[in-house]
């Protein structure tokens, strides 16, 4: 988080810096009588039109990014928690049962943080191998159901362990669902149509800043700035966003870091 906020500081820096030039030479280029005859009006409201249209979509963008990385951290924990879940439930088995799907569920975290994770980041589509794990995990859980023996005495235990093995599938179902939630979320960014509008439309309410008749260069120059900074630092903010799981802003695998955690604290005992 520290070295995004540093790379803030100087954007804004650079964007201030090239806004401050943009205006000396705007007006260089353009000097103010000849923005006085008629044109100052004319540019005001395509000015005001271009802002609306452009802050809608821009709004719209960060919004909508910015729900998408927190709604895909959201769904990673649930994915680690729903497999610290199964490796609780495998504790209480028999031996051959419960060893088999603890090793599956270190297994299957390792293979997503080792192997899915370094993928996600660059945008590429994993392999078979995470698919085939869980398959096998669930099947484990699935051949764990207990059995029904009908007396009376254990008709309170018995009913226990088909909650707990009902819980257990349910689980691996959720582990499904935000897995595939969450190889969506790493390649789905924003359209490059979007993208189009969004540095083109920027363009265009940057450049009007440039070309209003405003009296004084030192007021000119704060309303550039403050106009071309706000902007660029938006962009900037989609972009971080864009894929959850990759650059400056992405998320890490710590759900599933805890998650192994999890595991040697629940097989401890400790």
């Amino acid at each position: 988080m520290t070295q995004v906020v540093l790379w803030g500081l100087l954007l804004i820096v650079l964007v201030g810096l090239g806004a401050t030039v943009m205006v000396f030479l705007a007006r260089k280029v353009m000097p103010t009588a000849e923005r006085k005859e008629g044109e100052v009006e004319a540019i005001g409201f395509v000015f005001a039109v271009v802002g609306v249209l452009y802050a809608i979509v821009l709004a719209f963008v960060v919004i909508d990014v910015w729900t998408k990385m927190t709604a895909t951290e959201e769904n990673v924990y649930r994915e680690a928690s729903a497999l610290v879940e199964e490796y609780r439930y495998a504790q209480n088995l028999p031996d051959p049962q419960r060893q088999e799907i603890q090793l599956l569920a270190r297994e299957y975290a390792n293979h997503v943080v080792n192997s899915e994770w370094p993928q996600m980041r660059k945008h590429n589509r994993v392999g078979l191998e995470g698919y085939a794990l869980l398959d096998k995990l669930r099947s484990a859980v699935e051949r764990s159901r207990p059995p029904v023996v009908g007396t009376a005495g254990d008709s309170l235990a018995e009913a226990a362990a088909q909650d707990a093995y009902a819980y257990a599938v349910s689980q691996g179902d959720l582990i499904a669902q935000s897995r595939e939630t969450r190889l969506a979320a790493a390649s789905a960014g924003v359209p490059s149509v979007l993208w189009f509008v969004l540095l083109g439309g920027g363009l265009m309410m940057v450049g009007f800043a440039y070309v209003f008749d405003i009296a004084g260069v030192a007021t000119q120059i704060v309303l550039a700035i403050g106009l071309t900074v706000m902007t660029v630092l938006l962009l900037w903010s989609i972009y971080e966003m864009e894929y959850p799981f990759a650059r400056q802003l992405r998320i890490d695998p710590d759900a599933f870091n805890f998650a192994m955690m999890r595991f040697i604290q629940i097989s401890t005992g400790g």
